[in-house]
C-alpha cells in the first residue's frame, strides 16, 4: 500500500484558512457582545453601525456562495473572495470596536449607579 503523499500547503492556502478562522472569532466575539448589552445601550449612530455590519456580513455570505462557484471557472476569483472577505474582517472588527465601547461604556454606568449618593 502506498502512503499518501503530504500536501504542502501554499500561502495563499494558508491565508485563506487565517481568514475563515479570523471571521469565525469575530462573528464569536460579536454573538458575546449582542448578548450581554442590550439595544437601547446604544446610541442611534452606534446601532446604526451594527445593522450595517449585520446586512454586510449577510451579503458578504452570499457573495461567497456565489464566488465558490464563480472559481469553478475562474482560478481569480479566489482573490476576489479572499479581499471581500478580508474587508468585511475589517468591518466585524470595526463594529467590535463599537459594542466594546458601549460594553465599556455600561460597565462604568453600572459601576456609579452603585456608588453610595
Amino acid at each position: 500500500m502506498i502512503d499518501a503523499l503530504p500536501v504542502a500547503e501554499t500561502p495563499f492556502d494558508e491565508a485563506a484558512r487565517q481568514i475563515v478562522l479570523d471571521l469565525e472569532a469575530a462573528l464569536r466575539e460579536m454573538e458575546v457582545l449582542s448578548a450581554e448589552l442590550p439595544e437601547t445601550a446604544f446610541t442611534d449612530e452606534e446601532w446604526a453601525v451594527i445593522e450595517t455590519v449585520a446586512r454586510d456580513v449577510e451579503e458578504a455570505a452570499e457573495r461567497a456562495e456565489e464566488g465558490y462557484v464563480a472559481v469553478q471557472y475562474d482560478s481569480h476569483a479566489w482573490h476576489r473572495i479572499m479581499e471581500s472577505q478580508e474587508r468585511i474582517l475589517q468591518r466585524i472588527r470595526s463594529a467590535l470596536g463599537v459594542m466594546q465601547r458601549v460594553h465599556e461604556r455600561q460597565r462604568a454606568a453600572e459601576s456609579d449607579s452603585r456608588l453610595p449618593q
